[in-house]
């Protein structure tokens, strides 16, 4: 063969893999931007400082949180053993989590209906500020959609084209889901109502029961040793559930502000819309929406769920069901669809990566009081407190804050966290929150 036909056939295949992949890769091109860019914008916030002491602290650490201990020891393997606990080392298995939801819901989405529904559900997780911003998180909320969207798609090809590997890889994967993150067992319900899309026999649940029950000897070890272990962390406060609560369920995906606020509602507006398009895709809408009343009706037991981190997970089954309905759109009004939702989500791009869209900017205070140090300063950070995590973190000298106040040259704060009628800002960090400095007489 000559140059030019070598040449022309690899071109042939290449454009024979484009022709039959593009509908998921374009999805993963835009996750790549945004999802990986910008990933150390924000600096650590609280919950992010327990997975940093307990990788830092080796393997088998759990730091209070036992039923974690999976997720951490997912993170402890992808940094070299917990030899590196940067902001990007910790968060970087997340964001390669968040690539493979994308990459799943479109092929599921493609299983199911068309390429242009493998395009969309990707397209909607990808702009999606749930995906920006725990898909930049050093927790387990990304790992465990990533495992959900695995299992949807095994539970789907094994109906399409049932075999035992394929139920054994959906109990696999099912079972690291639950272990990662107890709450995903809300899916198993989820997932029954999606088997509807063929009639209801018992020759076609049978192999999905005996698949999910294989999940018991497995998970039921793992439940029973994290009753046994000690544990000063809990999954949320205790309150009743009201109609007044619904700011847990929403709180927690909307802390770049008022912006991302409105890219929360406008993208979950556009999935509701396009999943009622079609019966199939109101099916999926469904299962997630059942999902969804699991994690509300587990919040009445002792500990509260019923916050919008605990969502997460179900976002490749709800991107799916838009996917899917958006095909009765056809393809020039499907696109034009989603440029309209990209255009109205794009200001949550910006506001996920404020250094403050977590919370008090506390990498840029320390770095301030790092360079502006002086002897016989001293740092008020109130120690169990988000501050203190975040000073033993970041500070070049964690133990610059042993110094008492009262004699102490200077004192350095935030906010009202010590008393100072003489106090200067020294930096603004957000959301009226500021570095202050109180020099003693």
């Amino acid at each position: 063969m000559t140059a030019p036909e070598t040449t022309h056939a690899q071109l042939s295949h290449i454009r024979q893999l484009w022709n039959a992949n593009w509908f998921w890769i374009l999805p993963l091109l835009l996750g790549l931007v945004t999802i990986g860019r910008g990933i150390t914008s924000v600096g650590l916030w609280s919950d992010e400082f327990y997975t940093a002491n307990a990788v830092a602290n080796g393997l088998g650490a759990t730091n209070g949180e036992a039923a974690y201990l999976p997720y951490y020891t997912f993170v402890w393997l992808f940094t070299a053993g917990g030899d590196c606990v940067s902001e990007l080392c910790l968060r970087y298995p997340s964001a390669v989590a968040m690539f493979g939801v994308i990459v799943l819901a479109s092929l599921t989405a493609r299983m199911i209906s068309t390429k242009l529904a493998g395009l969309v559900a990707g397209f909607l997780i990808a702009i999606s500020p749930a995906a920006q911003r725990f898909g930049q998180e050093a927790r387990p909320f990304a790992l465990a959609a990533l495992l959900i969207t695995a299992a949807t798609f095994l539970l789907i090809l094994a109906q399409e084209r049932g075999s035992w590997p394929r139920w054994a890889g959906y109990t696999i994967t099912m079972t690291a889901s639950v272990l990662v993150l107890p709450t995903t067992l809300v899916v198993f319900p989820a997932h029954a109502i999606l088997l509807t899309r063929r009639p209801i026999r018992w020759a076609n649940y049978r192999p999905w029961l005996v698949a999910s029950l294989a999940t018991i000897p497995l998970i039921l070890p793992a439940a029973i040793w994290v009753a046994s272990q000690p544990s000063w962390r809990g999954y949320g406060d205790l309150f009743i559930i009201h109609y007044t609560n619904a700011w847990y369920a929403w709180s927690s995906i909307t802390a770049g502000g008022v912006a991302n606020a409105y890219a929360v509602g406008e993208i979950a507006m556009a999935v509701f819309l396009l999943g009622l398009l079609s019966p199939t895709g109101t099916r999926w809408l469904v299962a997630a929406a059942v999902g969804a009343l699991g994690i509300w009706l587990a919040s009445f037991g002792p500990y509260s769920w019923f916050m919008g981190r605990f969502f997460v997970p179900l976002i490749g089954i709800a991107a799916i069901g838009a996917g899917i309905g958006s095909v009765t759109l056809g393809r020039r009004r499907a696109l034009a669809a989603m440029l309209v939702v990209g255009v109205a989500v794009a200001p949550a791009y910006t506001a996920n990566r404020f250094p403050w869209a977590r919370g008090i900017d506390y990498r840029t205070a320390i770095n301030e009081i790092d360079r502006g140090w002086a002897p016989g300063d001293t740092v008020v950070t109130n120690e169990d407190g988000q501050f203190g995590l975040a000073w033993g973190y970041y500070a070049m000298d964690p133990a610059r804050n042993e110094l008492e106040p009262e004699s102490a040259t200077r004192v350095w704060f935030i906010n009202d966290d010590f008393a100072c009628s003489d106090a200067h800002v020294v930096r603004e960090l957000g959301l009226g929150n500021s570095l202050q400095v109180c020099v003693r007489d």
